[in-house]
């Protein structure tokens, strides 16, 4: 078993884990919507 001290270490390195992930998908999806923005409105201009 972990002690109270390793338990809370390791939801705190999980949370950690996690919200580096989102922030990562998070960047991912900004710059795949420029991406698709950029190429789709010239055409929609023209």
């Amino acid at each position: 078993m972990l002690s109270a001290d390793q338990k809370l270490h390791y939801l705190h390195l999980k949370k950690f884990v996690l919200s580096q992930q989102l922030a990562l998908a998070v960047e991912h999806d900004d710059t795949k919507e420029q991406e698709y923005s950029g190429k789709s409105q010239p055409k929609e201009w023209e």
